[in-house]
């Protein structure tokens, strides 16, 4: 099965992007459908002022650092799409502020020989980090797997560098540097199980109880934004330990969502026919830093293992 996937991911890295953005289309024609038949013959929509005003009230203040994770499709109709809800979240946070968002490119899942461009890559984390990446101003950072695009006053001193570090989520990468500005990781629509900053904790506590990485690092190629070819020495996640992490599992989603409920450090409230969540980035260290203590992480156990992708 595991072989399948990877062939799958594979094929996936070097099809042609016309071919799948029709594929896409088609695939998510039957939830737009919903989507549409909601807002239109019920009225279930959402605006940017709604979005706005749930952001207030998780927390967010005019100059706040915040980290986005988002689902477009799951609050349902949002009224401007994608950038209304980007709109957004440069109102919550002001001419002070700083946005970051994962703008992942889906290579540690091929081992095909592809080429990073920062200019022009696609991110594979959703329409709204697409649109996001595509915005006049935004940084993004030279990473040929996990790039984050960042917008704002702290915007280059989240994206610089990323490049020169062998693990993703290590010290002065990007998310850590989030932690360095006390920023929150904020949820539109996304579940815990998108927070990137889970693997932060991976590869900056000492003797974390499971190997996350593959045994050797990549020689990956990437163009800067200057056009220069860079060869970028960097370690890809191994994805036969992946396939167990909280990514897509909900038995995993529901352990730690009750436990960081529990400890004060995630907050949920709704908006539209979803939700919006916040987590403090220094809290959620220090949550996860007990946690680890005691065997808990974000991989299943046995019992959850069964669980991946079910509904």
């Amino acid at each position: 099965m595991e072989e399948k996937t990877k062939l799958t991911q594979d094929i996936a890295a070097i099809t042609p992007l016309p071919i799948k953005k029709i594929f896409r289309y088609f695939k998510g024609l039957p939830r737009r459908m919903r989507i549409y038949y909601g807002a239109y013959l019920l009225g279930n929509r959402i605006s940017k002022r709604d979005i706005v005003e749930a952001l207030r009230k998780l927390g967010v203040k005019e100059g706040s650092a915040i980290a986005v994770h988002s689902s477009l499709s799951r609050l349902g109709f949002v009224e401007g799409g994608a950038q209304a809800a980007i709109d957004a979240l440069l109102e919550a946070v002001g001419k002070e502020g700083t946005i970051m968002m994962p703008a992942f490119s889906g290579f540690t899942q091929s081992k095909a020989n592809l080429v990073f461009d920062v200019r022009s890559t696609e991110s594979k984390t959703g329409i709204i980090t697409e649109t996001f990446r595509r915005m006049k101003g935004v940084k993004r950072s030279l990473h040929p797997i996990s790039s984050v695009c960042a917008y704002g006053k702290k915007a280059e001193f989240i994206a610089g560098g990323h490049e020169k570090h062998i693990r993703f989520f290590e010290e002065n990468t990007p998310f850590h540097k989030l932690m360095q500005l006390n920023g929150d990781i904020v949820l539109l629509g996304a579940d815990i199980d998108t927070a990137s900053f889970f693997h932060v904790v991976e590869d900056c506590v000492k003797g974390f109880p499971i190997k996350v990485y593959e045994k050797k690092p990549r020689i990956l190629k990437a163009i800067d934004e200057n056009g220069k070819l860079h060869n970028i020495k960097t370690y890809a996640h191994d994805l036969d330990v992946h396939e167990h992490c909280i990514d897509d599992n909900p038995a995993v989603i529901k352990r730690m969502r009750a436990l960081l409920e529990k400890a004060g450090v995630l907050k949920t409230i709704p908006l539209g026919k979803g939700s919006a969540s916040i987590m403090n980035s220094q809290k959620l260290m220090r949550e996860m830093r007990k946690l680890t203590k005691k065997g808990i992480t974000i991989y299943a156990n046995e019992e959850e293992q069964g669980h991946k992708h079910e509904k």
